[in-house]
């Protein structure tokens, strides 16, 4: 005889209180089979499920039977219960607000308020056998992390762990601690923790991926958060993490399928509209990404990265002066941001403009200033073309070419000097223009010629010492009449000769003297306290070679050179490093050789997991060493 779903419930009620728990649960799932919604077969099932240690198994089951008789206060215990034992404690305070609704009230929904009101989501210790810090105690942690030394919360954090081993919390917090300290390993060792503690504390299998991430174990961090979005399937953040994962693997559709998911279940959630805008860039999805990261924008406008990344996609597309204006957004609220200064150099470099601007000006000075962020060959170019819409400029190269130029000199050097972008392009780095190295020519030979024709010298000396700069940069390229070279040998003379006595050595001389030959040519040089006006020129000039001088003799070498030849090309490089060079274009992010390659797409033969983390790479022929030092910053731990 068949039986009725009331009597089957009855049987399976009576078998679950004998214990038999399989003849139970084969009642309690023919009811629904018959009636998927059952309240009571779904909650029976829920709690035979958490018995077994299946909790996540036991939460739809919960869910269910609440969602079918609302008015059971025991529905809403065991549904709350089982979401703190997964670690999902907003929810579950989430469910409890909405519950208070239905009235429910009584000792057993006071426990329940209490376990919520710690952030561990444990009994407070009154009432759980002292086995879990009080909320106080988690505080007073938290607050020293914050407001304190990290020491001083490691070593209460520590004391904790000792009062209260049992508990999933404070490792979490532990591990948190560490990574901020950079220190990984001691981080994963204190998630692992957690997780034996309480496998279902999403939370930490999420921390625990971020942490694996960073050390470039990307395969164990995927399986972390694929772990923690098992357990909570509408876990946001793990699904945008994960997303970062892939997208580092160059997995970006899958990265892109990750976001989405974290916006589906979060649509204010800046961060990963910001990350999915990335990834549709990694893709040449620039129309796309330009919408979402505009979007991210609007959801929160002051994160200084998502600016960044709308900028990469502006410039991608050709549009580099709204490139250039998301950058400069991104740099405002984030001023010592060094990707948004080397991605405003590179878009800064298409700039081809039709005429002068301060704030362009302005953005080239900024990214020369900082040194490390590109070579200013990369920029050389576009600064020219900006430099000659320059009223001033444009005067003087015009009194160049009508042969005008002696009667306005130290006019024109005083009005140049003004101008800050052309002083510092001066200073750093060969000027490729023959129009700007005629004037600067002329200039020179000016200077040194008609000097007695000036009576304000003290001015020029600020020009004089960029133009020396400049000269030096350049390998004194610039050609040299025979007047000229009859006036420097007679200046030579005479700064030796008031060396020697005592005699006054003025900066203006100098200046020119150094605008044509380096002054570490100079015995003098090394003994001159020189003017705040000649500074940088003497560092150049004057203490970098001799460091270079020391450097030569301490650096290994594998046998000695005796060959003629060998020996010329040797004093050739020594004498005349070219390209010279100031700043370098440093990379911001460093990369592991397996990032590197997922990154630029390269096709490899060996599996991309079994490259070293720990390169070794050589450069043959690395000329001054600007390439070297670039490809050390762009391998992490690499050896070049």
């Amino acid at each position: 005889m068949e039986l009725t779903v009331d009597q089957a419930l009855q049987k399976g009620v009576a078998a679950h209180k004998a214990g038999n728990l399989k003849e139970a649960e084969k009642l309690y799932r023919a009811i629904l089979n018959t009636r998927q919604n059952h309240p009571d077969a779904n909650h029976n099932l829920g709690v035979i499920a958490v018995r077994a240690g299946k909790v996540l198994e036991a939460l739809p089951h919960f869910k269910k039977a609440l969602e079918a008789k609302p008015n059971t206060e025991q529905f809403w215990i065991s549904y709350i219960e089982t979401l703190i034992k997964l670690g999902q404690l907003n929810d579950a305070r989430q469910i409890f607000q909405k519950g208070k609704t239905f009235g429910l009230r009584g000792d057993k929904i006071d426990l329940l308020k209490a376990k919520l009101s710690n952030k561990s989501g444990a009994i407070p210790p009154a009432e759980a056998d002292s086995n879990s810090p009080s909320k106080q105690q988690i505080d007073e942690l938290i607050a020293l992390y914050t407001n304190s030394t990290p020491q001083e919360a490691l070593i209460f954090a520590k004391k904790l762990i000792v009062q209260f081993p049992d508990d999933h919390l404070i490792p979490n917090i532990l591990g948190a601690f560490y990574t901020a300290l950079g220190k990984h390993n001691a981080a994963i060792k204190n998630f692992s923790k957690s997780i034996e503690i309480n496998p279902y504390f999403v939370e930490a299998h999420n921390n625990l991926g971020n942490t694996l991430n960073e050390l470039g174990k990307h395969d164990e961090a995927i399986s972390s958060y694929n772990r923690a979005i098992e357990l909570k399937p509408d876990y946001p953040e793990a699904y945008n993490n994960l997303g970062n994962t892939l997208n580092e693997l160059g997995k970006h559709d899958e990265a892109i399928s990750s976001y989405n998911k974290a916006i589906e279940l979060k649509p204010d959630y800046p961060e990963a509209h910001n990350n999915l805008g990335k990834a549709l860039n990694e893709l040449g999805r620039h129309d796309v990404a330009i919408a979402v990261l505009n979007n991210a924008i609007k959801l929160k406008p002051r994160i200084a990265e998502v600016h960044n990344n709308l900028g990469i996609a502006l410039n991608e597309i050709g549009k580099h002066t709204e490139a250039t204006a998301s950058y400069n957004n991104a740099i405002k609220l984030k001023p010592n941001y060094a990707t948004a200064y080397a991605n405003l150099g590179v878009s800064l470099s298409y700039m081809k403009v039709k005429k002068y601007s301060n704030s362009l000006a302005n953005n080239y000075l900024g990214v020369l200033n900082s040194e490390t962020i590109a070579r200013p060959s990369d920029l050389i170019n576009s600064i020219i073309i900006l430099l000659k819409h320059n009223e001033t400029i444009k005067e003087s190269i015009s009194k160049y070419h009508s042969l005008t130029l002696s009667s306005v000199a130290p006019e024109i050097c005083n009005r140049l000097s003004e101008i800050p972008l052309f002083m510092k392009i001066m200073e750093i780095c060969p000027i490729p223009d023959l129009e700007i190295e005629g004037l600067l020519t002329e200039l020179r030979k000016l200077l040194l010629l008609k000097s007695a024709n000036f009576p304000n010298k003290t001015k020029l000396v600020t020009f004089q010492s960029a133009l020396a700069l400049q000269c030096f940069t350049n390998e004194y390229i610039y050609k040299e009449t025979i007047t000229e070279k009859a006036s420097i040998k007679s200046l030579e003379e005479s700064l030796q000769k008031a060396y020697l006595c005592n005699g006054e050595m003025l900066p203006y001389d100098i200046a020119c003297l150094a605008s044509y030959r380096s002054l570490f040519n100079y015995e003098w040089s090394a003994a001159v306290f020189p003017p705040q006006d000649l500074d940088l020129l003497f560092k150049r000039q004057v203490v970098e070679p001799s460091q270079e001088t020391l450097s030569k003799k301490v650096i290994p070498r594998l046998k000695t050179i005796k060959d003629e030849t060998s020996l010329a090309v040797q004093e050739q490089y020594e004498e005349n490093p070219y390209p010279r060079w100031i700043n370098a274009g440093l990379e911001v992010n460093s990369m592991r050789p397996a990032e590197f390659v997922a990154k630029m797409k390269l096709q490899i033969k060996k599996d991309i997991d079994s490259l070293s983390d720990t390169p070794k790479i050589l450069i043959a022929g690395c000329g001054t060493g600007q390439h070297a030092l670039e490809t050390a910053s762009r391998f992490k731990d690499s050896h070049v």
